[in-house]
């Protein structure tokens, strides 16, 4: 996917910072864009940095389209992690 490789690139020259942890869990296994906003070019950047286990349990349209915040997406997490 195009935006895929943006972000690939924006990390290359300095554009965006790929943190050593997750952005809501904090773990630091196998970090990867979570495209929250989506996937359109307008977008393609406006990513957050979480770990594969995160980002699986934020698959699909509702957690891709910005209707979800940092805090919410951090409370979802907190409490799967808790089941």
């Amino acid at each position: 996917m195009r935006v895929y490789k943006l972000v690939q690139r924006a990390v290359a020259d300095g554009r965006l910072v790929k943190p050593c942890d997750c952005e809501l869990c904090g773990s630091s296994k196998m970090l990867l864009a979570h495209h929250w906003h989506g996937y359109t070019d307008e977008h393609a950047l406006n990513v957050w940095w979480v770990c594969h286990k995160c980002n699986t349990a934020l698959s699909g349209p509702t957690y891709h389209n910005g209707s979800v915040s940092m805090e919410q997406a951090q409370k979802i997490i907190q409490d799967r992690i808790r089941q």
